[in-house]
């Protein structure tokens, strides 16, 4: 990285690229180290290779700097050239996401003196721990639903039914009780025993 000062302000060249901030151009200097280690590694005499790796570094957006896009585009060309591949296959180079990302992360740290993300951070993992709380609660109170000798509305029924059922018998037992009684010294109260 070689750093060019003007009277306006500070920049920084990395493979022929100027930068104005430093962070930049050591992320530029990062995917030059990862544009040889692919060099390295890639079989570009196998397309569908080249393919995934290529696909994948689109998909998990591994380069944000010109360095990295000018490999991606090296090997775009590649791909549209080889008949092995299905141009429909291919995905296209997209970097307006990273741009649009950096620009409003950094709007956002300049507006709000850097806070303001920490706080929407925060405020996830506030909400996240409440809500592993509750689920924990409601967990809780159907445990104790399931373990409890309490009627509750689902079983209320079934358990007034064999109330109503006890008593019936202990009722039954005790007419044939009284009805043994009347036989036994033959009492009519106007009643016909049965």
């Amino acid at each position: 990285m070689k750093n060019i000062k003007d009277e306006q302000k500070a920049a920084f060249v990395v493979s022929g690229y100027v930068f104005t901030d430093e962070e930049t151009a050591k992320k530029a200097e990062k995917e030059i180290a990862g544009v040889a280690y692919t060099r390295n590694k890639l079989d570009m005499d196998n397309p569908g290779a080249v393919l995934a790796v290529y696909n994948k570094i689109i998909r998990s957006k591994m380069f944000s700097t010109p360095v990295g896009y000018e490999y991606l585009t090296e090997l775009r060309k590649y791909l549209k050239a080889s008949p092995d591949v299905d141009d429909g296959e291919i995905l296209e180079i997209d970097f307006t996401p990273v741009i649009v990302r950096e620009n409003t992360e950094k709007e956002l740290k300049d507006t709000a003196g850097g806070d303001q993300i920490d706080r929407l951070r925060g405020g996830l993992v506030t909400s996240l721990i409440v809500n592993v709380i509750l689920v924990l609660a409601i967990i809780a109170m159907i445990v104790l639903v399931q373990k409890s000798d309490v009627p509750t509305i689902l079983d209320y029924e079934n358990k007034l039914i064999d109330r109503y059922e006890e008593w019936q018998k202990s009722l039954e037992e005790r007419e044939a009780i009284i009805r043994e009684y009347e036989i036994k010294y033959n009492i009519n109260n106007g009643f016909n025993a049965q």
